[in-house]
């Protein structure tokens, strides 16, 4: 009789020797299974590295903010929202750190240089524009209160706020997500956790590829 093959399971090993799967020590934890690093599993690990960092001296500035608006603003567009500039305090970045995390995975993943221009292309600085043309793309699904969001969903937009951010995933009747220009001060990335049947929530951002 041929040997059993191993648990071909990620495994970890335990201080007596033991050898057990991990996802058995997973399954109450406050997170989601191990899967292999797909685009959106990407996507939303580079979202929660920036998870704390704030924005420099308020005002809607500082290293986060610039890191998040360089790749899709022109350096002209850019200066006016610098301090002293005409739009001084005026660039509020949720939907550029959403932009952003978006592209960073996409060149982490390798993809073509043609999916680059047109996430650029899709993203934007003001949210109802940034939702318009992901719904003009077909990239938009309204949210059905209750009810989880597409799998291929990588942003949660928000009634009345004009805000969006990175879904990271859905705990019992929770959303988790992951946002820029946030938190008490309005001022960090931080995460949040919505009811799936809150009015607040407006609809999903859905990846083409």
């Amino acid at each position: 009789m041929a040997d059993k093959k191993p648990d071909a399971r990620i495994t970890i090993e335990l201080a007596e020797g033991d050898i057990q799967p991990i996802d058995a020590h997973l399954g109450a934890a406050d997170t989601l299974p191990l899967r292999g690093i797909d685009l959106l599993t990407r996507i939303r690990g580079i979202a929660r590295a920036q998870i704390g960092r704030k924005e420099r001296g308020g005002k809607n500035w500082g290293d986060v903010v610039i890191d998040a608006a360089t790749p899709l603003l022109s350096p002209e567009r850019l200066a006016r929202f610098a301090p002293g500039g005409p739009n001084e305090g005026d660039l509020e970045w949720c939907g550029l750190f959403v932009g952003d995390c978006v592209l960073q995975g996409l060149e982490a993943d390798g993809r073509p240089p043609e999916q680059l221009r047109e996430w650029r292309r899709l993203a934007s600085a003001e949210v109802p524009v940034f939702r318009d043309r992901l719904a003009a793309a077909g990239l938009f699904v309204p949210h059905v209160p209750g009810q989880p969001p597409p799998a291929n969903a990588i942003a949660a937009f928000f009634r009345r706020f004009a805000h969006v951010e990175i879904f990271d995933q859905v705990l019992g009747q929770l959303a988790v997500t992951i946002g820029g220009n946030t938190g008490p001060k309005s001022n960090e990335v931080a995460e949040h956790r919505t009811m799936l049947d809150d009015p607040k929530l407006d609809g999903w951002g859905l990846l083409p590829w």
